[in-house]
């Protein structure tokens, strides 16, 4: 099932160098808005690329384009943090879909981080009662995944929790500049462990 606006952007750094390891940051828009960091901060250490969209996990295109894409360059790690899109999905249908997808990116030989789901907040600035349920259930998905395959967790839902309302957009959903340094900063430090830096 399609959102009213679908989009996808992709970014690859250096793309012709191979002195340095490459990283990959897959997500939603909220890898969107951190990805400049990591990409700044991790400078000199790596080479940070971002494929970032609106499509569902549970969707063709996703699965072809992030086939497509990881590939398409040798990674030594790949971030994951796609949990804001594809409302209809069941948890179970959540689970399988993105089992399959960090398959295919540890298949490649990058080591996999998977990322727990920021928090969605209502108009009056309160957990959203309409995806609660649901992003605890990805979340516990997320964990499942990680804990059966050996993939590291990186805890964004916790800062997201805790996030205060000047760090953040009146959306419920995005953030404002410094609190997506709060989140930069622990896939910053995800990445560095996950490459032994």
């Amino acid at each position: 099932m399609k959102e009213h606006y679908e989009w996808l952007q992709t970014w690859s750094d250096e793309a012709e160098r191979t002195d340095l390891p490459r990283v990959l940051l897959v997500g939603d828009s909220i890898t969107g808005g951190y990805q400049q960091m990591v990409r700044e901060a991790l400078r000199g250490v790596c080479l940070v690329d971002y494929f970032c969209t609106s499509y569902a996990v549970d969707s063709a295109i996703y699965h072809t384009a992030l086939r497509m894409f990881v590939t398409d360059s040798r990674y030594a790690a790949v971030h994951f943090n796609h949990g804001l899109h594809g409302k209809h999905m069941t948890g179970e249908v959540y689970k399988e879909n993105v089992e399959r997808l960090l398959e295919q990116i540890s298949g490649c030989g990058a080591k996999v981080i998977a990322a727990l789901t920021t928090q969605v907040l209502d108009g009056e600035g309160k957990p959203d009662a309409s995806w609660e349920e649901k992003i605890a259930e990805r979340n516990a998905a997320i964990e499942d995944i990680a804990t059966r395959c050996g993939y590291a967790v990186n805890d964004l839902y916790a800062p997201s929790v805790s996030m205060p309302a000047e760090k953040r957009l009146g959306d419920g959903v995005h953030y404002q500049e410094a609190g997506y340094r709060v989140f930069a900063d622990k896939v910053i430090a995800a990445v560095r462990q996950a490459l032994g830096k």
